[in-house]
């Protein structure tokens, strides 16, 4: 477990080399009432790199658009959305999750919810964004992936030793 965690750390550390923490962004988030996602019903939050917003649900949303952030390529790290004690699902737009960090091949980075949803709930929305420079961004991929590597070679490794228990018991 302990080299476990020395490779993540040593591996986060290269990942996030080729980026820097977001100051001042804006956080949007768009409710659709049926007919799609429009500017005039949409929310915006003010953060500094990590974010953390309560959010109540308005009657007779459909689907919900988060949009972390623009203007930049982004990774965003450990983006969770909490409707009570349950962490709602969110299809990553033009992007793909890594482990703990998502990232984004558009300046226009979008997460979409389409489920059930009842008015006057709060959801709570966090995470923590980091800007990439546009030719960045295949280097923090090939390091994200990399990573996902050593952590699937490790997993099969302790699966591999606790058989070998399993079979000496």
């Amino acid at each position: 477990v302990k080299t476990f965690y020395n490779v993540l750390t040593f591996t986060e550390k290269q990942i996030l080399k080729g980026s820097t923490e977001i100051c001042e962004k804006t956080l949007q988030i768009f409710f659709d009432y049926g007919d799609g996602f429009a500017e005039e019903n949409s929310q915006k939050l003010q953060y500094e790199s990590r974010f953390s917003f309560n959010v109540t649900i308005p009657a007779d949303v459909c689907a919900l658009r988060i949009d972390p952030g623009d203007g930049d390529y982004l990774l965003v790290q450990n983006f969770t959305v909490m409707l009570n004690s349950t962490n709602l699902s969110f299809e990553i737009n033009c992007g793909e999750k890594i482990n703990q960090f998502d990232i984004f091949y558009t300046t226009d980075p979008q997460y979409l919810y389409q489920g059930e949803l009842l008015a006057n709930q709060s959801i709570q929305i966090t995470g923590k964004t980091y800007s990439i420079m546009s030719e960045g961004i295949e280097v923090v991929l090939a390091d994200l992936k990399e990573q996902s590597k050593v952590i699937e070679q490790l997993q099969q490794e302790q699966k591999e030793k606790d058989e070998e228990l399993k079979s000496l018991v």
